[in-house]
């Protein structure tokens, strides 16, 4: 089975325009924005914080953060 662009986005969770299919979507105004934003919130940062948590742990002597020290990313 060929798999179509907007598939194989909604699969990755990925907004369609990412890939280059943005021939239902807006290029205008807050259309794009707020799918980046959604892409940003809800496939990013869970996967984010699960590395922030994770380089927090392997770097600190015995994972803990001892309230100075953590890993954070700048989205």
């Amino acid at each position: 089975r060929k798999f179509t662009v907007t598939e194989i986005a909604r699969f990755a969770g990925i907004p369609p325009h990412l890939l280059g299919d943005v021939e239902k979507s807006t290029s205008w105004g807050t259309g794009i924005e707020q799918q980046m934003i959604g892409f940003v919130q809800f496939t990013l940062l869970p996967w984010l914080r699960l590395i922030e948590q994770r380089c927090t742990y392997e770097v600190l002597p015995g994972g803990r953060s001892a309230g100075r020290f953590y890993a954070q990313y700048n989205v």
